[in-house]
């Protein structure tokens, strides 16, 4: 999704308690409102480079093919995240496909840098499952648009 902004970031799983009460902060609707919610907390989770919420997010197994090609696992993203450069995030034209307990969404991230100059949009698609009350990030993809 939007992880050619991001390096990777540090893993959350020394803090289990804390990760639990900011998990059940993130439950939403099994719906496309509640999917959409849960793409903008995790825009803002890298933006604020909140890895505990990041984590909760981020299903364990989540992998993400960037739009340079690279792969990354939730590991890498969570160890990165303290040093992801402080480039705005803002995503559009997001369509929801809502199936049970699954749902993909399609839409544009483009990226600024700090000053809010143009630094690049991707196309992205984001698949998520409905787990214990909440929308879980289970793999992600991005695709340059020229």
């Amino acid at each position: 999704m939007r992880f050619f902004l991001v390096a990777a970031l540090a893993a959350a799983t020394s803090f289990p308690a804390r990760a639990a009460v900011d998990c059940a902060a993130l439950r939403q609707p099994r719906s496309e409102a509640g999917v959409i919610a849960t793409e903008h907390a995790w825009v803002k989770a890298l933006a604020t480079r909140n890895a505990k919420v990041l984590s909760c997010i981020l299903a364990p197994g989540f992998m993400d093919m960037a739009w340079n090609n690279r792969l990354h696992s939730r590991a890498e993203i969570l160890a990165g995240l303290a040093k992801r450069p402080g480039n705005g995030i803002a995503l559009s034209n997001m369509k929801v496909s809502l199936s049970r307990d699954r749902a993909i969404v399609r839409g544009v991230n483009t990226a600024t840098k700090p000053d809010g100059s143009l630094l690049g949009r991707v196309r992205f698609e984001d698949i998520f499952q409905y787990r214990d009350g909440m929308w879980r990030a289970l793999t992600a993809q991005e695709v340059l648009m020229r």
